[in-house]
């Protein structure tokens, strides 16, 4: 007996998601239904004046994953840094003070994606502070 695909069913293949990765795609989804409620408004009414400009879908995802990628780069060679000053005895540590970075702030990065915030509210300072410097 041959079963039947059901596409209501999830797939049974174990996989892990991130509440930053499930954000990015519920935004996208969020965008596109606005930009083909736009797209509707402007072909059933249509003006000869262009009042407002399309929705961006991409961009907002693409300033908050280059973030995020910088900040990871940054972090990790601190890190390192950090670890060779300690294995010379010499007290290091690498000290955070960002926004839109970690997983607490989700809320900053979901209303960059939505458009409720500006990308200027992501931003912050990495420093490695060293004993005695």
């Amino acid at each position: 007996m041959a079963m039947q695909y059901d596409s209501r069913d999830p797939p049974f293949t174990p996989t892990t998601t991130s509440p930053l990765g499930d954000l990015i795609v519920l935004s996208a989804r969020l965008s596109l239904s606005q930009l083909h409620q736009h797209r509707k408004q402007r072909f059933l009414a249509p003006s000869p004046v262009t009042t407002s400009p399309l929705p961006s879908i991409l961009l907002p995802i693409i300033h908050i994953l280059d973030y995020l990628s910088t900040i990871r780069t940054a972090r990790s060679s601190l890190v390192m840094l950090s670890d060779a000053f300690t294995k010379a005895q010499i007290r290091a540590a690498v000290i955070p003070r960002l926004t839109g970075a970690e997983e607490a702030d989700l809320g900053v990065i979901g209303g960059i994606l939505t458009g409720e915030e500006e990308t200027d509210k992501l931003g912050g300072t990495l420093s490695l502070e060293v004993q005695g410097w």
